[in-house]
């Protein structure tokens, strides 16, 4: 994409980011297709646009364990599309390019973003109460036996 087209569709309204995913695991096979995935995955979005894409080779980081990871730049339609990619991807990191201040711009898209993430992070809360429950319970049945 050139970047001429890039500016225009930011004029549109869409959003210019880069993201960092990564990947760590075992073995270094499994981690180095489920990154190549992951990159083709981001090219079928219908509401963002890859602009970039790097891939970097798998490294072993302990005994057994690998890491790898893959550096995107992208097109984001809106902001609440952005925030599906990041539910969807769960990015290391995020930075947006441009504009300066797609915040601003849509007040009630930025309050739908903020409820969908605090639903989110209510789950999980959720979830951890409820592993946390199941460990005392265990710990529990351990200590009786």
């Amino acid at each position: 994409m050139k970047e001429r087209e890039i500016e225009q569709k930011i004029k549109e309204g869409w959003i210019r980011l880069k993201i960092v995913i990564e990947v760590a695991g075992f073995p270094k096979e499994h981690i180095e297709k489920a990154i190549a995935s992951i990159g083709e995955k981001l090219h079928t979005e219908k509401s963002s646009i890859v602009v970039e894409q790097t891939t970097h080779p798998a490294r072993n980081v302990s005994e057994n364990m690998f890491s790898t990871f893959i550096e995107v730049e992208l097109l984001s339609e809106s902001l609440t599309q952005l925030m599906g990619l990041l539910y969807e991807y769960m990015p290391s990191s995020i930075e947006i390019i441009e504009p300066e201040d797609p915040i601003s711009d849509d007040p009630q898209a930025v309050t739908m973003v903020l409820n969908d993430l605090l639903a989110k992070l209510h789950k999980y809360n959720q979830m951890v109460h409820a592993i946390q429950a199941e460990n005392a319970i265990l710990k529990k049945q351990l200590q009786n036996k």
